[in-house]
């Protein structure tokens, strides 16, 4: 009998992870992420794909992404 393949969603709170320039995308909405709908909407997206399970990766304070300064970025 064969292993089912388990499929997970990943999602960060990030300038850019593995998708550079996805935000251009005209159908982003990213800039939701602080919504309700949002994550129903990507729990539902997933749900469709007959995905596992979401992950959603956290870090511990902010990015410094400009200068080396987090006030710069």
């Amino acid at each position: 009998m064969t292993k089912p393949i388990r499929v997970n969603g990943f999602a960060i709170h990030s300038p850019v992870h593995l998708s550079p320039g996805l935000w251009t995308h005209p159908r982003d909405r990213s800039l939701e992420f602080n919504t309700l709908g949002y994550w129903t909407d990507v729990a539902r997206l997933l749900e469709r794909g007959l995905f596992e399970t979401l992950f959603i990766a956290d870090g511990i304070g902010i990015h410094d992404v400009y200068a080396g300064d987090a006030a710069a970025a």
